[in-house]
């Protein structure tokens, strides 16, 4: 065969993943079952555990369990994904992180100091972590391409939907700590069962053994120096750099509320006679939720037709400061 005969030859066709049926279902059921441990757990559980361990010292040490867990989450999410990446398998990985999911919120719910229930919630972070690593990358995976939008939307489902459960299921189980630790740890081990029960593993990217095993191999001659400058590198775009730290502030600015949510309605806002601060959580939460769906889907749609990015940017983010002075205005 010729060099001309070669060059005639048609590219490879890159394989696309085999459709596998009821997959985007149990994506989410995974998504939100996530979402509710992290929602439940970490804005109604672990506040109500803190306040009745230091009630003097809530505000801070729940500054300080959570900081030191954000470590723990930034670590595990890459690692856990690497390593993934390398074994060319998820299911594994969701399995681990789902049932570990489950020792580590059973243990949290039985302790009672506040080292304790900082191990035990750094230990939390890890495993979902690995757990959320795999789950996140079966999109990529398993979806063929002209299905990925319809994907990513019934992923982003999972915010609203497990964030509303998730705090309803804390709200009726803040009395009993144990109960509701061992209900979150049942919902992710159960989901991550669900998934790779009923979802094989598929070889990563879609394109076949061969591409895969080439892919792990460049990847692992590549020196790890060079990796982390290529990661760092990104930054160094002007548009990625002031986009990731605009995001940064966004997350930050919204935990820092979300997260104090709790006892900022027990301390500050005038509650209705009888209504605890996780039953307002329990209104509040949904109320919000689905504000957050309404918007995401009518700012993407506008933002598309519009072919404007920075005029949402900027109305969002002026409307999210005006509001968060109406509860210092108004406490109630």
């Amino acid at each position: 065969m010729t060099t001309n005969d070669i060059a005639d030859q048609p590219a490879p066709e890159v394989a696309e993943p085999p459709r596998q049926r009821g997959l985007l279902p149990l994506l989410l059921v995974a998504n939100s079952a996530m979402m509710a441990v992290y929602m439940g757990v970490g804005s109604v559980l672990l506040p109500t555990q803190i306040a009745a361990i230091a009630p003097d010292d809530k505000v801070a040490l729940l500054g300080l369990i959570g900081g030191i867990s954000a470590i723990f989450a930034t670590a595990f999410n890459p690692i856990a994904g690497a390593l993934s990446d390398r074994s060319g398998r998820r299911n594994p990985w969701i399995a681990a992180g789902g049932l570990a999911s489950l020792a580590c919120l059973a243990f949290l719910g039985s302790v009672n100091t506040a080292l304790l229930v900082g191990i035990g919630w750094c230990l939390v972070q890890a495993t979902m972590n690995t757990y959320q690593a795999a789950v996140t990358a079966i999109v990529p995976d398993r979806i063929p391409t002209a299905r990925r939008g319809t994907a990513s939307a019934l992923v982003g489902l999972g915010l609203p939907i497990g964030g509303t459960a998730g705090v309803l299921i804390a709200s009726q189980t803040a009395g009993q700590l144990r109960t509701g630790y061992l209900v979150f740890g049942v919902v992710i081990a159960a989901a991550a069962l669900l998934l790779t029960t009923f979802c094989r593993d598929v070889p990563r990217s879609g394109t076949g053994a061969a591409a895969h095993t080439s892919d792990s191999a460049a990847t692992a001659a590549a020196p790890k120096r060079a990796r982390l400058a290529a990661f760092a590198s990104a930054l160094s775009h002007h548009d990625f750099r002031w986009a990731f730290i605009g995001r940064a502030l966004m997350v930050l600015g919204y935990f820092s509320v979300v997260g104090y949510q709790l006892y900022i309605l027990g301390d500050h806002i005038s509650l209705p006679a009888g209504l605890t601060p996780p039953a307002a959580m329990a209104v509040l939460t949904p109320v919000s939720m689905v504000a957050m769906a309404l918007s995401t889907v009518v700012g993407g749609l506008l933002s598309d037709r519009w072919n404007r990015r920075k005029v949402f940017v900027g109305v969002s983010a002026a409307l999210a400061g005006l509001v968060m002075v109406v509860p210092v205005i108004s406490p109630t």
